[in-house]
């Protein structure tokens, strides 16, 4: 516990021993406080009476030792959160040595015991003299689950053909014999104690047998850490670096490089050549067709785009920050091949990847953009917008007709993910990958292009924006981006996966009352005229 630590070099061992030196010092203190205070508890208590001797637990099973011993435990937890945070690192380094496995069994027992340990605190609360049942069982999953840590350390250092001293296979015998044999001992003592109701000091099983390997646990807790295997130290070492996020191909690269919205350069108007027009179709992602159709990125001959100048055209041109962008291509290019990831996006193949059918379907036909469809769905969950002043909207979309003046709230957008799911026309393409691939894209799709609505201060796309988006392929009209990040988008996932504005609050039941919201938003527009565009950050719109 006092040993001086190297800067760099870090022994995992070293932990585990400071916990147990920790728990031996609680035991000390803790026994002196109950041999103080409560002298005659060590005469007569519930665990004496169903065992037949004081187990080192009475130390601390009554005030104050138990206020100390709470206390003091909470550093025991923290050396083996510590303890099985650095094993863990140090067991996938060396996964190319062990099987998929036991690396999957090992990191269970990991993180089972350092839960476990957590749970021990429970201890001081639950006293024999209140629960003997709880408290004996909150020590014997710490038992089980301390046993289950150092069995998977001797079996990696077999497995590692790490040399294993004779009598660290007697001890690791042992202490599996009494940790298995405990528990057992313990649980038939107290059954047959409440069964035949017996009083008094008298255990089922002879004092001397549960006492003896009760003792000889605590005699292993002592010297576990002399007995396991030797292993190798961690070397570790810290700097400062700016923020980065790791694309698909691996490489690391840092934001700092590049600013998020800044010097957009939205192409507005202007005819495309007909090559372009043609193979915007074959784009699923309809930014990426955004993207394509102002030039923003350019695709060589194979329809491949560098991964950093994707990153930096998606980050610019829609404000998104590293840290969606990494969770976006994460979750979007997880399963496509090594070799797809170290080529460059492949922009006009991403279907199957990129597949906006958990959305609405109009871009998830490879070489087609289902405008009927697009036409059916808004014709069902658009609402339509009255007394929209002009001051809202550029001059040519006010002279639209009231058609094209209707909106989407985001609440709509998990109507319309149910809705495709459940049309039998459409493929059954949306498995709950697909759906958290989806809910991701069109959760930031919505962030990016929101407009909010001044009066109620709710956000919203028009279905004008939303056909420019999925079926045109470009940025909506007066579009403006603006700078966000994955805290942005957190009510906009939570909305399009469950329908619920914020899952950390309660469920308002969004999708259920969107109607009656409707028809008081028309009621208080119609009164003020008040719907404008979001517009967080000023940025001018360049070439």
């Amino acid at each position: 516990l006092f040993q001086a630590a190297d800067e760099n070099v870090l022994s995992v061992e070293h932990y585990l021993k400071a916990a147990g030196e920790v728990l031996a010092l609680t035991f000390g203190v803790t026994g002196i406080l109950t041999a103080v205070f409560h002298p005659h508890f060590f005469e007569s208590n519930p665990l004496k009476d169903r065992l037949g001797y004081n187990n080192l637990c009475v130390m601390f099973d009554l005030p104050p030792a138990n206020y100390v011993g709470a206390c003091s435990i909470a550093f025991t937890v923290y050396l083996v959160c510590m303890y099985v945070r650095l094993d863990l690192r140090r067991l996938r380094l060396e996964k190319d040595a062990i099987s998929p496995f036991f690396l999957r069994v090992a990191t269970i027992f990991h993180y089972a015991y350092a839960v476990s340990m957590c749970v021990f605190i429970l201890v001081f609360l639950v006293p024999p003299t209140s629960s003997p049942w709880g408290h004996t069982c909150i020590f014997i999953q710490f038992i089980f689950f301390r046993w289950s840590i150092i069995a998977t350390n001797f079996y990696e250092g077999y497995i590692m053909r790490r040399p294993i001293r004779n009598a660290s296979v007697l001890f690791i015998s042992i202490y599996t014999i009494v940790s298995l044999f405990l528990p057992v001992l313990y649980l038939v003592n107290f059954a047959i104690y409440d069964v035949q109701e017996r009083s008094g000091e008298d255990p089922f099983i002879p004092w001397w047998i549960t006492c003896t390997v009760d003792y000889l646990w605590f005699c292993c807790l002592a010297i576990t850490t002399k007995m396991l295997p030797d292993s190798p130290r961690l070397r570790e070492t810290h700097s400062l670096t700016n923020r980065t996020f790791e694309l698909p191909n691996g490489k690391l690269i840092s934001t700092s490089s590049w600013r998020s919205a800044a010097n957009a350069s939205v192409k507005k108007a202007g005819e495309l050549e007909e090559n372009t027009k043609s193979r915007q179709g074959h784009i699923s992602c309809p930014v990426l067709a955004a993207l394509y159709r102002h030039k923003a990125i350019v695709p060589d001959d194979k329809g491949v785009v560098g991964w950093l100048e994707l990153a930096e055209a998606v980050s610019s041109y829609t404000g998104c920050r590293g840290d969606v962008l990494e969770k976006i291509f994460k979750a979007t290019f997880a399963d496509t091949s090594d070799e797809f990831k170290a080529a460059g996006c492949r922009i006009f193949e991403l279907h199957g990847n990129v597949h906006h059918g958990y959305s609405t379907g109009c871009r998830s036909t490879p070489n087609q953009i289902d405008s009927k469809l697009f036409d059916e769905i808004m014709q069902k969950y658009a609402v339509p917008v009255v007394g929209v002043s002009e001051e809202s909207h550029s001059s040519d979309e006010y002279k639209q007709s009231q058609e094209t003046k209707k909106i989407i709230y985001l609440a709509n957008i998990h109507d319309i993910a149910t809705y495709t799911r459940r049309n039998e026309d459409q493929p059954k393409c949306c498995t709950a990958v697909v759906e958290k691939k989806a809910t991701m894209s069109f959760a930031a799709l919505f962030e990016a292009f929101q407009r909010v609505d001044r009066t109620t201060g709710r956000p919203y796309l028009s279905v004008r924006d939303l056909h420019d988006l999925l079926i045109e392929g470009k940025f909506p009209r007066d579009f403006i981006p603006h700078e966000w990040g994955l805290r942005d988008i957190l009510d906009e996932l939570s909305v399009v996966a469950c329908g619920c504005p914020g899952c950390f609050g309660e469920c308002l039941g969004e999708a259920t009352r969107l109607q009656s919201e409707a028809d008081e938003t028309q009621r208080l527009m119609a009164r003020d005229g008040n719907v404008s565009l979001h517009k967080p950050i000023e940025i001018d719109i360049k070439q």
